[in-house]
């Protein structure tokens, strides 16, 4: 197998074991990520030892283990060390197996992890600010996250079944970091938010981590060093770090208040090859309780950026070190919304401090620190530009963290040598936007990631993404750290915004056109209003006769008709492709719910071209009198279902076939001369808000339920001779409008 072939088997072990818990229904539970992560642990540390006790000797399969003498087992533990866990014969998963049918399995399970967890509690324990251990398994998993006493030996067989048909070999523990930070972010991807508070960031990118790593890094070849993150989360961008100096190179150092945080840390290091440092990792609150007094020689951080810290503002002003620490001072507490307390402030300050004399650090930071004219702010970036020690700044996109929109920046320091010049780097037009679940974020490419981390390694030039500029410049500058402000202005760019006069010229009459078609439809609503829905029609348009229908009494002249009844046929949209592909050849206009609008206001510019068969143009083109319906949209304030009418003017400014996006549906009427008199009674129903009751919400998108649309929508049809005299009365009353 390959490497993706072996992550998507480890993949869907995770899968498993979320299948069982949703069973027992615990899916979205508290303690469902403890039972995950903790299950996958136990799996992992099992076949780890078993591979190492392979590898030491190729006979060392279980049935040769069970064999052993006690005392040639726990000789193979020693010889082993620091390879793997301590893990008695009694506690690896086949033998828990082959115990399943056991009364009270649940009990046993748990007192297997319990057991694993006392022997190895030297290595996997992590340590709070408050000097307690905090140990690999819980001691009674099952029993305190499964309630229902009932379900837990079916929860506890069904973990150890799903564990012992998967099998990790050789080829998993050799994989590497890559390979381990997939299936990380693969398991963690539901539980890396809420739960650890807004103090905790349990998510750093991938993409976004490997480029500070790589500038961090850059071309040297660092040899024993202390790599510190004050507020880690679960550590993609410690892992990151250490993996490009390499984790026998390296010792990790960690420190976040977040409990869950803090386990999913050390679930990262155990699968990284460096539980060396779990004795490193702390749980506590950095900024109060620091218990890394040792100075740092590669620091990366991404802290929570604001956070109410009011109950113990003043208690920071106490500390011991405050003077040293937090020189550049405290942020007050505002007035109103505490919430918004700058508490990055106070961690860039404490990394600045932790600090080698030789150290590199690498900051998360809000863009707005780039320019920020506060005091705080002010003093730390005046002091970083001053001992020159500040050698890069990257200004990443918006919506590159998925779990903020506020747009960050990278700020890079080196203390090893004097920096006389800053790299500065625009990277925020780079990426793609990519849809995952509510939101919407950008995603870096393998180019634009080396794209920056050339820039600043290699000290490349590129106009308006990179600029090299002195500090005595940055000085002049308030020291404002915003690269935009460092591009030189290319003069000669200025040419290609020449505007085509013709050009404006034919915009500003089809506006024109557009705004006399969007009056002309005004009028026919306010006048279908008066004449059908108020019946305060010209003298002798109606007899005076009535009858009754659904609405109440109205002249015989009008027949309530279902929509159903007026169409020909309804015919489905089609995206196509975004270029020529294949037999997808033929260059067309799609017309998307969001074009509509302006479509009925005579504007087609943004109209997009996409490329379709020949038998999408054939079967979807749309005609003259057709009328286009959103059928899947809207928003919480407007519902799905916007139209707009095909005219010949719009297919003659189109210049090429047109055809309506899978999310609109074309309306084709029997009497194609009725379609600008039902378009706009259809406008009225919408601007009222009836479209609200002829949709559904079923996976995060409205869509319009289109039969009840068809059924439910009567349309008043006045017979032939009351019609010619409304359309003569319109356009009697539109000959009067002039612009």
């Amino acid at each position: 197998m390959n490497n993706t072939e072996y992550s998507n088997k480890v993949k869907q072990l995770v899968d498993d074991l979320k299948s069982v818990f949703t069973s027992a229904g615990l899916g979205g539970e508290a303690g469902e990520y403890k039972l995950l992560t903790q299950s996958f642990l136990y799996k992992f540390i099992n076949d780890k030892f078993l591979y190492e006790a392979r590898k030491f000797n190729p006979k060392n399969d279980y049935q040769t283990l069970m064999k052993m003498s006690d005392d040639d087992y726990e000789g193979l533990q020693m010889d082993l060390g620091n390879e793997s866990a301590v893990i008695k014969r009694e506690d690896l998963i086949e033998t828990l197996f082959n115990r399943q049918n056991e009364d009270d399995f649940s009990t046993l399970f748990d007192a297997t992890l319990n057991d694993i967890a006392i022997d190895n509690n030297d290595i996997y324990s992590v340590e709070t600010a408050g000097n307690t251990q905090v140990r690999l398994f819980d001691s009674d998993l099952i029993q305190d996250n499964v309630i229902d006493g009932s379900q837990r030996n079916i929860v506890a067989r069904a973990i150890i079944n799903k564990l012992s048909e998967t099998k990790f070999d050789e080829h998993i523990f050799e994989a590497g970091f890559d390979f381990f930070s997939t299936i990380f972010e693969y398991m963690i991807k539901d539980y890396n938010k809420d739960g650890g508070g807004k103090y905790a960031e349990y998510y750093t990118p991938h993409s976004v981590a490997k480029i500070i790593a790589n500038i961090l890094v850059g071309h040297d070849k660092p040899e024993n060093v202390r790599v510190y993150d004050p507020a880690a989360g679960s550590g993609t961008l410690l892992m990151t770090l250490a993996s490009k100096i390499g984790t026998d190179r390296a010792t990790v150092y960690s420190q976040d208040i977040s409990q869950k945080s803090t386990n999913l840390l050390r679930m990262n290091l155990i699968l990284n090859g460096l539980s060396h440092s779990i004795h490193n990792i702390v749980q506590g609150n950095t900024i109060l309780h620091n218990k890394h007094a040792e100075k740092m020689d590669y620091i990366v951080s991404n802290p929570p950026f604001n956070l109410d810290f009011s109950q113990w503002r003043d208690e920071v002003m106490t500390l011991p070190d405050s003077n040293l620490r937090f020189w550049a001072g405290v942020p007050n507490i505002p007035k109103k919304k505490k919430s918004s307390m700058s508490i990055y402030l106070l961690f860039i300050q404490h990394i600045l401090y932790s600090m080698s004399d030789d150290g590199h650090a690498a900051i998360v930071v809000p863009s707005g620190f780039l320019t920020d004219t506060g005091f705080i702010e002010s003093e730390l970036r005046k002091r970083i530009i001053e001992n020159k020690s500040l050698f890069a700044v990257v200004q990443m996109p918006t919506n590159v963290f998925a779990t903020t929109n506020t747009s960050v920046s990278v700020i890079f320091i080196d203390k090893s040598k004097e920096h006389n010049n800053v790299m500065f780097v625009d990277a925020s037009k780079l990426g793609s936007l990519v849809k995952a679940k509510d939101n919407t974020r950008v995603v870096l490419s393998d180019q634009d990631q080396q794209r920056i981390v050339d820039a600043i390694t290699d000290n490349k030039e590129v106009q308006e993404f990179s600029t090299f500029v002195s500090t005595s410049t940055i000085t002049e500058n308030d020291c404002m750290l915003k690269p935009g402000l460092y591009f030189k202005m290319q003069y000669s760019i200025l040419a290609n915004y020449l505007v085509n006069l013709n050009c404006e010229v034919e915009k500003a009459k089809q506006r024109k056109r557009g705004l006399l078609w969007n009056i002309r439809n005004e009028l026919e609503r306010n006048k279908i209003i008066e004449w059908f829905v108020k019946f305060n029609a010209d003298t002798d348009v109606f007899s005076g006769e009535k009858k009754s229908s659904l609405y109440g009494e109205i002249p015989v002249e009008i027949e309530l008709t279902p929509l159903e009844q007026l169409l020909d046929q309804t015919i489905g949209g089609e995206w196509g492709k975004a270029s020529e592909q294949g037999n997808y050849k033929n260059r067309i206009k799609c017309i998307r719910g969001t074009d509509i609008p302006n479509v009925s206001r005579a504007y087609y510019d943004n109209v997009p071209t996409r490329y379709v068969l020949d038998k999408h143009i054939k079967e979807k083109r749309v005609r003259i009198n057709d009328i286009i319906i959103e059928i899947s949209g809207g928003s919480p304030i407007q519902s799905t279902g916007r139209i707009c009418l095909i005219t010949e003017d719009l297919l003659k400014e189109m210049k090429v076939p047109v055809l309506c996006t899978n999310f609109c549906r074309i309306l084709r009427l029997k009497s194609p001369e009725l379609a600008l008199y039902v378009y706009n009674y259809l406008v009225l129903l919408y601007n009222r808000g009836y479209f609200f009751n002829l949709e559904n919400n079923t996976t995060g998108i409205k869509n319009l339920i289109f039969n009840s649309f068809e059924k439910n929508v009567k349309v008043p049809i006045p017979n032939a001779e009351v019609m010619t005299k409304f359309n003569k009365s319109l356009e009697k009353d539109f000959q009067k409008v002039t612009i």
